[in-house]
């Protein structure tokens, strides 16, 4: 009964695995998932490769654009892609308001945060003065 207990928490532990596993197969160069310690234990959030955190923003309701430009783009900045690049899985172009482009997971646009000074930051999640509209982007 034990040895069933324990290959059924393997089970779920290597389904949960090779799901983080299949998005990390198609993930564009430049993004990587990390491992962050919250209040609530450690989360996998997405990031850029510097091991900066990736957000996302409530307001780009718009699959495949991303509605922060001008100021907003100066503390969020955009996960730009390579003109060539093209969707690949969940992984989308977003096109900004200039036409350059920017990389999307699951139709959400991907930001970093300029006040995020070290990979281990994650100051943009819910922040009180950005109407706590940002989140961590979470490898689904």
């Amino acid at each position: 009964m034990r040895l069933i207990a324990t290959l059924g928490v393997f089970a779920l532990l290597s389904l949960g695995a090779s799901t983080v596993g299949a998005a990390e197969d198609a993930m564009p160069a430049g993004i990587q998932v990390k491992e962050v310690q919250t209040l609530g234990g450690l989360v996998q959030v997405l990031a850029d490769s510097n091991g900066m955190t990736l957000y996302t923003f409530d307001m780009d309701q718009d699959a495949g654009k991303s509605a922060c430009s001008g100021p907003c783009a100066e503390i969020w900045l955009p996960m730009m892609a390579e003109a060539d690049a093209a969707d690949t899985g969940p992984w989308t172009i977003a096109i900004r308001s200039d036409g350059s482009k920017m990389w999307a997971y699951h139709g959400k646009p991907l930001y970093t945060f300029v006040k995020d000074k070290a990979p281990s930051d994650f100051n943009g999640d819910r922040a009180p003065q950005y109407n706590p509209v940002w989140h961590y982007a979470v490898p689904k």
